[in-house]
């Protein structure tokens, strides 16, 4: 047979049949006397061992070769030659039981190699695969019942996950109502405004300086129309500052219709002077907006809510899961460096009440009367100081007082609404008059 002889360290090396014509008429294997390990590398990196076993005339037979795997992590795969393959084949990754089966090689030769169950290694696939199956899910480490101390550290830990996520949600929900609140009073302070200045557009009266300013201003009006039907011509200048201090009047409803002012003001925007005319017909579109927003306050439902007291309501009706902890009710300052959420009292604004009371200002003993027809309305003795508007935030040292109208919605209250409108168009009522969201309207004047 071909034997191929290799020579390492002064020793033959032989690969090949591992029986010779003799050992295989007997059936039996050549003896070994010893057994010997010799280690290398790849030349890619990766080390390897070979184990080779001595027969009696000296020459040495490569039975077993351990490589590094392809990670390269010290961990090695043995394996039989092919020689060895028919009779004593081992594929194992542990040195020690490639050491005991060349034991069985050298000194009970022939019988079989009775390796333990446990140590005998699948294939590198095989293996990967009771890897991957040996890993419990997280889920069923999580699901486990701990004792002792774990089970203790493990209860501990989740208390403390459980209360970081209530404060976070506590203080998000006490910085969602306190700008609810904030809202809430911001619409209420202007709505109340509004009605005000509705109020006074209704049943208001003139005082005696801004009456007499009325009269000489539509006297020189009426005056500039005459001369301008008579020749064509008229001083403009007196006339414009008369127009002027119309535009600044706030003029009530019954006088501006019974005074005649209208009507002048109306005429000149026929005057040859194109400046006149100009300035005729913007005062005109000034009353005009005027009119179209106090016909608007008047009509919508809004304007006769009270968005603070609609929120108080909502608020009973929620779960206390999303109402503040108890200890920020009871003014302790919350996660987020905020108060609890008490109703903010804005200047001019009134604070909430029990449903179906009477809204009074903090400061004022009896609720307001609207003044009647028979009285007459007297503003400050400063003519430039017109009565309260919508653009008159609230006045200096002075607080707002609830003024319940005629014509307020006199129906039974409906459910609470929860929704609070954030958007601030839709209580802006700021222009130079007030309203200038109604800019749009149109009203025959």
């Amino acid at each position: 047979m071909h034997e191929s002889h290799q020579r390492a360290a002064g020793r033959s090396v032989t690969t090949g049949p591992l029986m010779g014509a003799a050992d295989a008429a007997s059936g039996q294997p050549p003896p070994f006397v010893e057994h010997r390990q010799e280690r290398f590398s790849h030349p890619d990196g990766r080390r390897a061992i070979r184990f080779y076993l001595v027969e009696p005339s000296g020459e040495e037979r490569l039975a077993v070769t351990g490589e590094e795997r392809e990670a390269r992590d010290g961990h090695y795969v043995y394996r039989t030659e092919p020689s060895f393959a028919g009779m004593q084949a081992l594929y194992c990754g542990n040195m020690s039981d490639v050491n005991k089966w060349l034991d069985f090689m050298v000194h009970r030769p022939g019988q079989v190699v009775n390796l333990a169950a446990d140590s005998v290694r699948p294939s590198p696939r095989d293996r990967d695969k009771d890897r991957n199956r040996s890993h419990k899910r997280a889920s069923d480490i999580a699901a486990a019942k701990l004792g002792g101390a774990a089970e203790a550290s493990h209860a501990k830990r989740l208390k403390v996950l459980r209360e970081e996520g209530e404060a976070t949600t506590r203080a998000a929900n006490d910085a969602y109502l306190a700008a609810l609140w904030q809202k809430a009073h911001s619409c209420s302070h202007k709505y109340d405004m509004a009605r005000r200045a509705t109020h006074e557009w209704l049943r208001g009266r003139l005082g005696a300086e801004d009456l007499a300013l009325l009269r000489r201003s539509q006297a020189t009006v009426e005056e500039a129309n005459e001369a301008a039907n008579e020749n064509g011509k008229s001083d403009a200048f007196p006339v414009m500052e008369a127009v002027r201090e119309l535009s600044c009047l706030c003029l009530p409803m019954e006088q501006l219709y019974r005074s005649g002012v209208l009507q002048a003001v109306l005429a000149l925007k026929n005057h040859p002077n194109s400046s006149l005319s100009s300035m005729a017909v913007r005062l005109v579109e000034q009353w005009r907006r005027q009119m179209a927003a106090h016909i608007q306050v008047l009509t919508e439902p809004k304007f006769c809510d009270d968005p603070a007291m609609k929120l108080q309501l909502a608020l009973k009706t929620l779960p206390k899961v999303f109402l503040p902890s108890s200890k920020a009710s009871k003014g302790a300052a919350s996660a987020t460096g905020l108060m609890s959420p008490k109703p903010p009292t804005p200047s001019g604004a009134l604070p909430p009440k029990t449903p179906g009371g009477t809204l009074l200002p903090a400061k004022t003993p009896a609720p307001y009367t609207p003044a009647v027809d028979t009285q007459v309305f007297t503003p400050s003795t400063t003519a430039s100081a017109p009565p309260p508007t919508f653009a008159d935030k609230s006045r200096p040292g002075q607080r707002a007082e609830k003024f319940r109208p005629s014509f307020a919605d006199k129906r039974a209250p409906g459910p609470p609404v929860v929704a609070i409108e954030t958007e601030e168009d839709d209580c802006d009522v700021g222009s130079p008059i007030g309203f200038g969201m109604l800019g749009d309207m149109d009203v025959d004047t």
